[in-house]
């Protein structure tokens, strides 16, 4: 039987520091990221696996090299969006489209 979690303590658990080492740094321009798994991890451990992620609405843009991307997250009734621009020319490089698809989700997430 699962116990029901209380919103506030959810949102605590969600608000808590990740742990070090945490922050990575991406290979072709050095800024530094956190994995989605890291955030995966800490919704499962808030929520007692009671949580679902739905993409609402997905926009390829290919003339103007954007993906955009509304994500739903349900706890509650939460919704979050991410953009990402599809790097050179996707008609060359489609498989930047898929890229530029999954950082825009991931930002929304």
């Amino acid at each position: 039987m699962r116990v029901k979690r209380d919103y506030k303590d959810i949102v605590a658990e969600l608000k808590k520091t990740f742990p070090k080492n945490t922050v990575k740094f991406r290979s072709d321009n050095h800024r530094p990221y956190i994995p989605n798994q890291v955030y995966t991890d800490q919704v499962e451990s808030a929520t007692g696996s009671r949580w679902n992620q739905e993409i609402k609405e997905l926009e390829i843009n290919v003339s103007h090299r954007y993906v955009k991307s509304i994500v739903q997250v349900q706890i509650d009734v939460l919704k979050w969006y991410g953009f990402a621009v599809i790097p050179g020319d996707p008609s060359k490089e489609p498989s930047n489209i898929n890229t530029a698809v999954d950082k825009a989700v991931n930002e929304a997430f």
